[in-house]
């Protein structure tokens, strides 16, 4: 291979092989497949501002502007072969244009900059958008869904044991809800993230009169980051996306965890459809929800890259420093995954096979109605609720005790119960008793704000819909906002080639 000279004389001998293989290499590998067309694009936007600030030669300008078009209809590939003593891919760029125009026009590219450009943050949002359409995809589903099973009555659980009754619509709600505000999360992450760095200069900016704003207009970005030392020192930016990640990933899985012991052949209140179970080698009879498990994992993976963008700059100096220039990969692989895992599951949920009877009947049996038995006792008979409490305490110390099931429970051992709390019974008529212990009726009677009765239910998803449509018309607004920016840089790169 032929010699190449480095950047800056400053540096005299080539680098090192093990530095190359360690360091070098694996980065412009990495900048080369992210970093490319933004980085095209960010040198559009800069040579046009500085031509029309009248701050470099109008025909320097057009003839880079001509030989950056040119390359941006290249694939990455052409930057190869990897030159060490180039390092990263904009000085491989910067050399691809010198051989096309010329060092004395490309060489106005660096002026009043240097290279902490905003081409993370770009391909950032990107990202950002690709995991908001993932996140809109899935609230519809979960939304579709939960309608679909706004009277599937279902055990809601504390502590994995029966607490109330529920139906499957209100627990998907209650997955959603959160997944709504993470998605707030990441569209106030995408607002921070798409602010724009250049004219920052090393870190005080430049004496030359560049136009920081319209920069920031010709990329897309809705503002700057206005002080020169916080664009190349703060890396915020990454880590609110990181830690709107970290809520997602929670959340994906614990609901999760909780459909993997749902569809257990021994609770039997779920199956994942057959395109998403997978089956053994070795034993018949099994059909096995590792899809499930492998979401869990991706999370695992998320809240693992997510957390280690703030361990990876939290011992790094206030400045341009190599550990904030490296967190770029962690954040954009937990991005990744996240949006991975959120487009499957929402898939999973729409095609999951819900036993409908087999949550009523473990409704019914479980025990987890009888906080309804001791608010009937209260209205009924006007005790303290302690008291109601500790009567129907006592009865399903009796009925367990006897092998029973709460579909057992009679008036008789309900004044069993009370001579034992308060020395007489209560003489609730039978079919009271019933009703309360009934988990069709508890649903119906908690038609409070935000409870489980159907009515409320479809009440909540039609608000959420609303909510959904204006969320999508946001994003909408992003995207549509990013395509005038392009178009308005190639209408003002044509003006300068003119």
């Amino acid at each position: 291979m032929a010699k190449h000279e480095t950047i800056s004389p400053r540096v005299q001998v080539g680098f090192d092989p093990l530095w190359v293989e360690t360091h070098y290499g694996p980065q412009f590998e990495e900048h080369l497949t992210f970093f490319f067309h933004p980085l095209l694009k960010t040198h559009l936007a800069w040579i046009t501002m500085l031509a029309e600030q009248k701050i470099v030669p109008r025909d320097s300008a057009a003839a880079v502007c001509g030989a950056i078009r040119e390359l941006q209809g290249k694939n990455p590939e052409i930057l190869r072969p990897f030159v060490p003593e180039y390092g990263d891919v904009y000085v491989h760029v910067e050399k691809h244009l010198e051989e096309r125009i010329g060092k004395e026009h490309v060489g106005h590219l660096a002026l009043a900059r240097t290279r902490p450009e905003p081409v993370a943050r770009m391909a950032l949002r990107d990202k950002l958008l690709n995991l908001l359409d993932a996140v809109l995809g899935m609230r519809e589903k979960l939304l579709d869904t939960a309608e679909e099973h706004a009277e599937t009555v279902m055990t809601g659980y504390t502590h994995a044991q029966p607490a109330q009754a529920t139906t499957y619509g209100h627990y998907l709600l209650g997955a959603y809800d959160p997944i709504e505000e993470d998605c707030r999360f990441f569209k106030d992450a995408y607002a921070n993230v798409n602010r724009c760095t250049l004219g920052c200069g090393a870190l005080a900016g430049t004496g030359f009169p560049v136009d920081r704003y319209r920069v920031a207009e010709l990329l897309g970005f809705d503002g700057i980051v206005e002080n020169t030392y916080a664009c190349v020192s703060s890396n915020d930016f990454m880590l609110v996306s990181a830690n709107a990640v970290i809520d997602m990933a929670v959340t994906l899985s614990r609901v999760m965890a909780d459909f993997v012991e749902w569809a257990s052949f021994d609770v039997g209140m779920m199956l994942t459809a057959p395109q998403f179970s997978s089956y053994s080698s070795l034993m018949p009879q099994k059909l096995n929800t590792t899809v499930l498990e492998g979401g869990r994992l991706k999370c695992s993976y998320c809240l693992a890259l997510a957390q280690n963008v703030a361990n990876l700059i939290v011992k790094g100096h206030y400045g341009d420093v190599k550990e904030i220039d490296m967190v770029w990969m962690p954040t954009f692989k937990s991005l990744d995954y996240t949006t991975d895992t959120i487009r499957l599951l929402g898939e999973v949920i729409r095609t999951m096979q819900i036993n409908r009877e087999r949550m009523l009947e473990l409704a019914r049996s479980n025990f987890c109605t009888v906080s309804e038995l001791s608010d009937e006792i209260y209205r009924q008979r006007g005790l303290s609720y302690r008291t109601a409490h500790a009567i129907a305490a006592h009865v399903v110390n009796q009925v367990v005790k006897e092998g029973l099931l709460a579909t057992d429970i009679t008036t008789r051992m309900v004044d069993e119960a009370a001579v034992k709390v308060t020395g007489k019974p209560l003489n609730i008529p039978e079919q009271a008793v019933k009703e309360s212990l009934d988990p069709v009726t508890f649903v119906e009677r908690r038609n409070l704000v935000g409870g489980p009765a159907p009515k409320e239910v479809r009440r909540m998803i039609k608000v959420r819909r609303e909510r959904l449509k204006q969320d999508r018309a946001g994003q909408s607004e992003r995207k549509q906002n990013l395509e005038k920016a392009d178009l308005l840089l190639r209408q003002s790169v044509a003006a300068i080639m003119k």
